[in-house]
């Protein structure tokens, strides 16, 4: 069961200062609403804590007061302080491509985080519409923001264990966003406490399902595995299949099997190494993950034909060294604007 198959609070109702508008989406821990923050006078979004297998409303109550069912009071209260953890992640980071988090608060029996609003179509919802990545800047225009943000919790000894199409949102500016941190973990605190549920399949690690093998933690190339699986998916409109299947028998086609001109199989290979279903296969940090994004843009300069540079004509403006902190990221930005600068010569040694 979701969240959302419980009863939503209805537009119109207060919690606190925020007026519920409407329903954004549910998961099956929690509801977000859009809502309206009547003392600043401010849309905002309102994550609601609602786990549906282990509570329901009490619909005797006028306040409807959230309740745990009998029996799941452990369950319940377990879920509630991975919320209240969540919640802490997200008020310690303010990066352009981090969700932050206004404020948190307890409430009716359950727990409220208050996010700013934004407004943007999912990878997800994205790919559902048949868009998908065919360029090599709107891809590294993607790519890179986001292990901008992952690199900031990695620092903080994070992991987020949750990146997903589901979980990237294309702004109405065209910048990436990192949604939902309801997976993140402490590094050192890490008990393996994920289960089936809390996991989106496709796009979760092996080491996130069996918890039970010493030789496999969480860290660093868990969210690299992550950003690989959602790369092969926008690239080809193709989940990957669950890592445990391709333990078995991996009949995953290469990403570099995809490959063209405007997406050169040297810069896929990187993404194809960052899914290998084995931790220890895959790039155990992002700064060796990005120097490969690195490489494979720089040979992707090397063997450049005309459609090749083609593939930097859509390189984003928002884009600019100016919103993307990183020195290394910068440089590979500086690379694709090599072959946009290429293309263009070329172009006018043709005219």
């Amino acid at each position: 069961m979701r969240a959302s198959d419980l009863s939503a609070l209805p537009a119109g109702t207060h919690v606190r200062e925020y007026e519920i508008l409407s329903v954004l989406g549910g998961g099956q821990t929690s509801l977000v609403y859009k809502a309206y923050d009547g003392m600043l006078g401010r849309h905002v979004t309102l994550k609601e804590y609602l786990p549906a297998a282990f509570a329901a409303r009490d619909e005797r109550d006028e306040r409807s007061q959230l309740v745990a069912l009998p029996g799941k009071d452990e369950a319940f209260n377990a879920g509630l302080r991975r919320f209240i953890a969540e919640a802490r992640a997200m008020t310690q980071f303010d990066h352009f491509a981090l969700r932050r988090a206004y404020q948190f608060f307890l409430e009716g029996g359950s727990a409220y985080i208050v996010m700013p609003y934004y407004q943007g179509m999912t990878l997800r919802a994205k790919v559902h519409n048949n868009w998908r990545i065919t360029q090599i800047g709107d891809l590294l225009m993607i790519v890179l923001p986001v292990l901008e943000g992952l690199s900031a919790l990695h620092r903080a000894n994070y992991c987020h264990c949750g990146v997903s199409p589901d979980n990237i949102l294309i702004q109405d500016n065209d910048e990436p966003l990192l949604l939902d941190f309801g997976a993140i973990r402490q590094l050192e605190e890490y008990t393996g406490d994920c289960t089936p549920g809390d996991l989106t399949a496709g796009f979760a690690a092996l080491e996130q399902y069996d918890t039970s093998r010493n030789d496999i933690s969480i860290g660093a190339w868990t969210d690299i595995y992550a950003v690989s699986a959602v790369v092969y998916y926008i690239v080809t409109g193709i989940v990957p299949a669950a890592p445990m299947a391709r333990l078995a028998h991996d009949a995953l086609r290469p990403l570099a099997g995809f490959a063209t001109t405007e997406l050169p199989a040297r810069l896929l290979e990187v993404f194809d190494q960052g899914l290998s279903v084995l931790p220890q296969e895959r790039f155990m940090n992002l700064g060796a993950f990005v120097n490969a994004l690195d490489a494979g843009v720089q040979g992707a300069i090397a063997q450049s034909s005309p459609a090749t540079m083609a593939a930097a004509r859509e390189i984003l403006s928002v884009a600019s060294a100016a919103s993307l902190h990183s020195p290394r990221i910068r440089k590979i930005l500086r690379s694709v604007w090599a072959l946009r600068d290429r293309m263009r010569q070329q172009g006018a040694a043709g005219s």
